[in-house]
Formats: structure tokens, C-alpha cells, sequence
């Protein structure tokens, strides 16, 4: 070495010692050799592996290594001519594999091949002539040899249908099967097949010798093969595995409204609610298509995606049982434009339609009830009659959509002849069925009912009544198929629409429960078939104890509605269920839900001549009832529409139904629960804490007290509430009160929303304490550069009619149960164009008082869409 200045040779020495102990990326200690042929620089060593925890004595496995410039994270190439080494630095056996590889002539080195004579636990070096450090392994071991043995697979398999396959590990000497040593984990992967594979493909086998791959599913009919992989195993493949389709059977099966959603949003929903709990996958039927942008899960049964075109569409999927069998689960999807302009305002079919009604006749028919059991008739004086009417089907369109009927106690099968002559008109079949068994009637049928089920079991009535609507659908689909019968080939049995009155609306709201599939005795029973249901001014049957859990003689009615489409019809004035059950049940509701207020209206004016009721002392209500055409008119509109909306897909209807084109009405008011994918839901104030809403943003009242600890329904009744919370305030006089409700970070983002929505209320005991004049309603919105838009929603001093009726005075127009406040977003940015719907940080619903006494609002359900 010829001669170096002493600074110099005290920097090499600096540098040589740096690069010795930087180490770096998993470098072990010790000194590696510094210099090197080839011109080969310095590079440390990282080592990655042995993957996997099955390595086996007398075979092969590898380590991955990874070459970097000295103490820095820079990759560095290594040329062929370094030589890198494995040995053992300790462990019980030796390497009788591959003990040297070439450079890689990259900066990563696969080193394959390493193979150990002896079971136990080693760890390994690796080094090479310019290493800074050689570079150990973390310690692992190395177990005696087993291979891998598929030793179930299906035969056959089904498309879309879970499946099992069982691998276990064995002795390769005598293929009996072994556990190994330790855990090791199991890989499926595809061999053959042009489907696809769905499940976990990878699971753990802790003990024993065998492991099960539960839930797998394959989407293609064909044959298919799998491999079985674990580290330091050799590869099995399985013999060829046959896919075949499944077979269809049973019903037209359960309808579903699948969530509504503007193109280009994004989007999700599932219809596993839909199917038997025992389903075991899902798929789409032969000749279905889902909207463009969107696909099935077949494991979960989600529909994902984001929708590219508008429309209104109809498909069928279907859920797999054992043995290949599915059944249908019928569905419907809208995908509204983003301005929504497939919405036509000012539709009416409050007048008679273009069709000429036929009837009404009556006809006797037998059946059997799905409830008690019961053979009907019993004898020749206990036949079950229906009356019916359809359109002319020499000028209607056929087949027709039907609506099967029940009458409410103490009213007749015959007293609703307007209601179906109407919707003849409008081209329906209408179907009134007589149940003398279920609850007294006002003695057309000349029988009496069960006592039980009329006085002291009203809730076995009433799903009693649910079983008769369902032998009168039986009786429409048998007529449909019966040569000769006025109804022949006229029924479109995939929409089929059932309604009630009174306790006949019980009735339908068991038939609700069960458009899903649904428990009873505890067995879970087949749905029947069911597109919508009209409420008439009806009783929920979950206040009665033994329908909230069930029982041998009550299937349980859940808390949440089914998704079926529903209208509830509500008659202001009604003093026969003085109890606002139709604001409960759409406080429940999971599908499209439209609730009416008739206002005026009463309980009995829905039929053709039972009088209004009295008005009961103590009510504080007044006498303040509309004719009988005025109401049923307003009815008939409402269920046309309904009917028009969910058997032809209109979605020009959405307005009237979901959308609240009658906000500023003096008739009739519309709040609903549209079930949209956009929907953020700001509180529906059912978590128990008043001051965190259901995003988990702070509420606050600026003055007043309120709560959220139950239901503000008028006292009138002897029903309880069903735990149903809403936000109820009592505000002073001549103040102006701030409801503030904050949207954490990660909700703020409401560009996809074009409403924002919530139902409110204004009412106490007593006449001159109901209605909004007493109070100035404004919505504020603020996002977080702290922009801000108000939207006044009623002005007690400047009434407007827009997005709540106006309000002549308390005496005058008493405007009971809830309305609904839905406002564009567009009103606010109108008012603000600096207002970022992108990050939106709060909103506010600011009271003004008018002077006098202290007086209560209430509002539930604050959400954008």
C-alpha cells in the first residue's frame, strides 16, 4: 500500500468502522469482509423469512433478501459475481440444500432451495465478500415432514351456494393422517375454472390433523379444481369439482324496494334481510340484470356499486338452499336523475279514472288459515265470501294489479264500494274479504266471531285477519287460473297490494311482518306475496306484549317495519283510535314509507255510510270534520298514486308520495321515509342521550328545557308508547330559542344530499294550544369556514305556504300529528353561494316565540337526502 497522509488513512478507518457497526436493515453483528473482487461496493443485507410456519425437515423453502447502500434505505445492486452464503449460526441439524447463490445483478435476492436435515429450531446467516455484516434470521423451526390431502370437497357443488372443503395434513410415508408440529397456515387458490372463488382462502390449522373451509362459494356453472398451498408443503390439487345451477322453486317470492339513488352516487344495500336464514349464498336469475354500475355479492348478498344510468328497474335475484334449491326474492331499484326530473308535480287521481268498473260480486271460496290452522268453511253457514270489482278488460289494460282488502270491526265487506269502484276505474282489481271469524262485523255476514280473538286476544284477531287476506290472494290466484271465471289470465300475481281498516289495518300490519320471512312458534315461516300495503287509520300490533316477543299462539312483530313499500292513512279527527298509531309506524319504518294526515277527516268516512264519530269530552278537540267525498277522495288519490308508484315503477309519483309536493296544503299533510342511499341520518333520537346525536355530534339548547326521553303523543288513548324517542321542547314566551346539532369531520360531506328533511309537531292537551302560529321556525346551516345560509321554514307574521300549511289561527285549524319539513339545498346556497355542502359543520333550528304561556314542539328524524 503506498503511502497515505495521516488525516486520510484516520477517515478510512472512520468510514470502514462506520459502515462495520452501522449495520442496517436486519445486518447482524460481526465484521464482513471489506473489500471484494469485481468492483462490487459495500451493501448491508436485509433478510425477510423464512415465511410461513410449516417448514419441514428434508425440504426446501426460502428467504427473501434485500440489498441496500450502508446505513441507508437506498437499494443497491448486486452483480453475479458476489457470492452470498447461508449457513447456520445455531440449531441442531445442517443445511444439505443450496448453500450459495449468485448476485441477483438487482438489489433483491429470492435464495430458494435452503433445505435442513433435523428437526428443530435454527437460526440462519447470510453473508457475501462486500457485506458490511453478515444477516441473521429471526429464530424459527423446522418441523418433520407432512403433506397436504384434500379430503372432502363437494359433489356437486352449486352456483352461488356455500360449500365446505375440508384439507388435512398427513403422514407422506403412510398417507394416514398427522398433525404437525406446530400451526400452519392453509391457502385455496384456483387450478382450473373460469369462475370465481369467494371465502376466506386462508385459515389457520392450530391442532389436529384436519382444517375446514366453510362458507366457500364459486359463481360459474362448470367444472373447477383448487390447490392447496402452506409454506414449506408441497402443492395438492384437488380432483376436478363439478358446479352445477340451482334450481328455482317455490313462490313468486318476498318483494324488496332496494334503496332509491341518484345516478353517479355511490351506493349499497342488501337483500340477506330478504331470504331464509338459512340461505347459504346468492345470485341473479337467469334473464335479470342488475342497473348498470352494480353488482351482487353472492356471499352476503350486498348490492354495490355506483349506478351509471337512470331508470326504474325490476330484476329478480334469488337465495340458495341446500341441494341446489333457491328461491326468489323479487326486486326494485330507482335511480333518479341527479336534479330528479323524472318527478312530475300536480298528479291526481282524486277523480274517477278512464275505465269502466264491473261489479260489485260476490263469491264464496274455502281455505286454510296459515295462523290457527283452521279449515274454512267449517259448515254451509260459515263460508267465506269476497266482493269484488275490476276494470272492464275490453279497454283496461290486463292483467291488472290487485288490492285484497279487510274491513275494520264493526264494519261490513260491503261498505267500502267506492274505494273499489274507484280503483276499477283506474284499473285495478279490488277484493273485499268478509271475516267473520277475527273480529265482529256489523252483521252483514250473520255471524258471530271468536270471542277470544274479538274481546280478549285482539292481537290473535288481528293476525287472524292477516291469514284471511291471505286466503282472499289465494283466491285471486286461483281464479286467474280458473277456465271461464271473470278474473281468468287478469291478475298480475306479482303485484299484489293488501290494505285494512281499523283493526283490519291490525290485520295488514301482521301481513307486513310476515312480506319477509318471519318467525312463528319458532320456526321461521315463507312470506307471502306482497308488492305494498295501505293502512287505514290502523292499530300496530306491537302494543300488545305478547306480539313484542311472541308466543305459541303470536308470531312476534318486530320492531323495525319490513321493507315492503307502505301508505299509512291517518284521519285527523279520529275518535275511534284516538291514538296516533300511524306516526309510530312510520317512526319504524326501514322501507319507502308514506304517512297522511287526512285533515278533518275521521274514522269512518273511509266506508260508504257509517257515520263520523262524536267528539269525546276531554279530547279538546273540535268537531271540525270534512264531508265524506272530501275524504275519501283525498284517500283515493293517495292509494292510486301508491298503487300506480310500486306496480308500474312511476317514478313521476315520487313527488306526491316521497318528496312532499303538498307541503303547503291545507288537506291532506305528507311526511315520509323516501329510503334513500344518500340519507344521512343527522339524530333520530332514539340513543338514550339527549346531548349526542346519531353521528356523534354535540346537541345543544340555547333557552327552553327539552328532552329525548319519550314519545310526545296527544295523551289521548290507553295505549303506551313502544320506547319510540323523539326531541321534545318547551320553550318560554317572546324568546328566541337555538337548537344546535354539530356534524362530526368525517360526516360533514353532504354534496351528495339535495334535501335536508326532519317531521315536526306542535300540539298539547286542549283546543287553543295547537298549531304552529304561536311560533317563527328557521333551519340554519353553517359549514366550517363558518359560511352560513337560514331558510325560514314557517313566519308567523309573513305565512308563506311553502313548506308548511299556513296556520289561520289554533280554533280554526288544529293540523294534529306530524308534518314534514323538507327544504332544498339549494335554498341555502340560493341564500349563500359561499356555503360548502362539502364540509358542512352544523345545523340549526332556531325558534322565535310569540308572547303568552310556555308551549311545546317536537321534531324527529333529522337527516339529509
Amino acid at each position: 500500500m503506498r503511502s497515505l497522509p495521516p488525516v486520510t488513512f484516520l477517515t478510512l478507518v472512520l468510514v470502514f468502522s462506520l459502515s462495520a457497526c452501522g449495520g442496517g436493515g436486519g445486518s447482524g453483528g460481526g465484521g464482513g469482509s471489506g473489500g471484494g473482487g469485481g468492483g462490487q461496493s459495500p451493501y448491508d443485507i436485509q433478510v425477510s423469512g423464512p415465511s410461513g410456519n410449516g417448514l419441514q425437515v428434508g425440504r426446501p423453502f426460502s428467504v427473501n433478501l434485500s440489498f441496500f447502500q450502508p446505513s441507508t434505505t437506498s437499494g443497491i445492486t448486486v452483480a453475479g459475481a458476489e457470492v452470498i452464503s447461508v449457513g447456520v449460526v445455531s440449531g441442531p441439524g445442517s443445511l444439505v440444500g443450496t448453500t450459495t447463490k449468485p448476485g441477483p445483478g438487482t438489489s433483491t435476492l429470492l435464495f430458494d432451495g435452503i433445505v435442513l436435515d433435523t428437526v428443530g429450531t435454527y437460526v440462519l446467516q447470510f453473508d457475501g465478500p462486500n457485506a458490511t455484516a453478515p444477516a441473521q434470521t429471526a429464530s424459527f423451526t423446522v418441523n418433520a415432514q407432512r403433506d397436504l390431502q384434500f379430503a372432502t370437497v363437494p359433489s356437486p357443488a352449486y352456483v352461488n351456494s356455500a360449500f365446505t372443503v375440508t384439507v388435512q395434513t398427513v403422514d407422506p410415508n403412510t398417507s394416514t393422517p398427522a398433525a404437525p408440529s406446530g400451526p400452519i397456515d392453509i391457502t385455496l387458490s384456483m387450478v382450473t375454472g373460469t369462475g370465481t372463488l369467494y371465502g376466506t382462502l386462508t385459515r389457520t390449522l392450530s391442532s389436529g390433523s384436519s382444517l375446514d373451509f366453510t362458507s366457500l362459494l364459486y359463481d360459474s356453472v362448470g367444472s373447477f379444481s383448487l390447490k392447496a398451498s402452506s409454506a414449506g408443503y408441497p402443492d395438492v390439487t384437488s380432483s376436478s369439482i363439478s358446479c352445477q345451477n340451482v334450481t328455482v322453486t317455490g313462490s313468486i317470492g318476498p318483494f324488496v324496494a332496494l334503496k332509491t339513488v341518484r345516478v353517479g352516487d355511490p351506493y349499497s344495500d342488501s337483500i340477506a334481510f330478504a331470504a331464509p336464514s338459512s340461505a347459504l349464498g346468492f345470485g341473479v336469475k337467469t334473464g335479470n340484470n342488475l342497473p348498470a354500475g352494480l353488482s351482487l355479492n353472492p356471499q352476503t348478498g350486498d348490492v354495490t356499486g355506483t349506478p351509471t344510468a337512470t331508470g326504474s328497474f325490476e330484476f329478480v335475484l334469488y337465495a340458495t338452499a341446500t341441494g341446489g334449491q333457491a328461491s326468489n326474492i323479487r326486486c326494485a331499484l330507482a335511480v333518479f336523475s341527479a336534479a330528479e326530473t323524472e318527478i312530475t308535480s300536480g298528479q291526481d287521481f282524486s277523480t274517477t279514472g278512464s275505465y269502466t268498473p264491473v261489479g260489485p260480486t260476490v263469491e264464496t271460496f274455502t281455505f286454510t288459515s296459515s295462523y290457527d290452522g283452521i279449515s274454512y268453511p267449517q259448515a254451509s253457514t260459515f263460508n267465506c265470501r269476497v266482493e269484488y270489482y275490476y276494470p272492464n278488460f275490453s279497454t283496461a289494460p290486463s292483467p291488472a294489479p290487485v288490492l285484497v282488502h279487510h274491513r275494520g270491526r264493526g264494519f261490513n265487506m260491503v261498505d267500502y264500494h267506492n274505494l273499489g269502484s274507484h280503483l276499477a276505474s283506474h284499473g285495478f282489481i279490488f277484493v273485499s274479504v268478509e271475516d267473520y271469524q277475527s273480529f265482529g262485523d256489523g252483521g252483514y255476514s250473520g255471524q258471530s266471531p271468536n270471542s277470544l280473538y274479538d274481546g280478549g286476544a285482539p292481537e290473535r284477531g288481528m293476525e287472524s285477519g292477516s291469514a284471511f287476506q291471505e286466503g282472499a290472494l289465494q283466491w285471486v290466484v286461483a281464479k286467474n287460473a280458473q277456465s271461464g271465471h271473470a278474473l281468468q289470465n287478469h291478475v298480475d300475481e306479482e303485484k299484489i297490494f293488501v290494505s285494512g281498516h281499523s283493526r283490519g289495518g291490525g290485520a295488514t300490519h301482521g301481513s307486513h311482518v310476515r312480506s319477509q320471512p318471519y318467525m312463528f312458534n319458532g320456526t321461521q315461516r315463507t312470506p307471502i306475496n306482497v308488492r305494498g300495503l295501505v293502512y287505514f287509520m290502523a292499530f300496530d300490533l306491537r302494543y300488545f306484549s305478547s306480539t313484542q316477543s311472541g308466543s305459541s299462539v303470536t308470531y312476534p312483530v318486530p320492531t323495525e317495519q319490513a321493507r315492503v313499500p307502505s301508505l299509512l292513512i291517518a284521519a285527523e279527527n279520529d275518535r275511534d283510535l284516538l291514538y296516533p298509531i300511524c306516526d309510530e309506524l312510520i317512526d319504524r319504518a326501514s322501507g319507502p314509507t308514506t304517512f297522511a294526515t287526512i285533515y278533518g277527516g275521521c274514522h269512518g268516512f273511509l266506508t260508504d255510510n257509517a257515520p263520523n264519530e262524536p267528539d269525546y269530552s276531554g279530547t279538546g278537540v273540535p268537531l271540525a270534520y270534512i264531508t265524506r267525498a272530501q275524504q275519501q277522495a283525498r284517500i283515493f288519490n293517495l292509494v292510486v298514486a301508491f298503487m300506480k308508484r310500486w306496480a308500474d315503477l312511476d317514478l313521476s309519483l315520487d313527488g306526491l308520495l316521497y318528496t312532499n309536493e303538498k307541503a303547503g296544503s291545507t288537506e291532506v299533510g305528507v311526511t315520509a321515509w323516501r329510503n334513500m342511499a344518500e340519507r344521512v341520518l343527522l339524530d333520530d333520537h332514539q340513543g338514550g342521550n339527549k346531548n349526542v346525536n346519531s353521528l356523534g355530534g354535540a346537541n345543544t339548547l340555547s333557552t327552553g328545557t327539552w328532552s329525548t326521553s319519550g314519545a310526545i303523543y296527544t295523551n289521548y288513548g290507553s295505549f303506551g308508547s313502544l320506547a319510540l324517542r323523539h326531541n321534545i321542547m318547551s320553550l318560554p314566551a317572546s324568546t328566541t330559542a337555538t337548537y344546535t346539532s354539530n356534524i362530526p369531520a368525517t360526516f360533514q360531506d353532504m354534496s351528495d344530499a339535495r334535501r335536508f328533511i326532519f317531521r315536526v309537531g306542535a300540539i298539547d292537551s286542549g283546543a287553543a294550544l295547537k298549531g304552529f302560529d304561536w311560533v317563527t321556525v328557521r333551519v340554519r346551516l353553517t359549514d366550517v369556514q363558518n359560511d352560513q345560509a337560514t331558510v325560514t321554514l314557517f313566519d308567523t307574521a309573513a305565512q308563506n305556504n311553502t313548506y308548511l300549511p299556513d296556520y289561520p289561527g289554533s280554533g280554526s285549524n288544529v293540523y294534529d300529528r306530524f308534518v314534514e319539513a323538507s327544504i332544498l339545498l339549494s335554498a341555502f346556497t340560493a341564500g349563500n353561494p359561499n356555503l360548502d355542502l362539502n364540509q358542512l359543520s352544523k345545523v340549526e333550528l332556531v325558534f322565535e316565540t310569540a308572547a303568552g304561556a310556555t308551549r311545546q314542539i317536537y321534531f324527529d328524524d333529522l337527516r339529509f337526502e
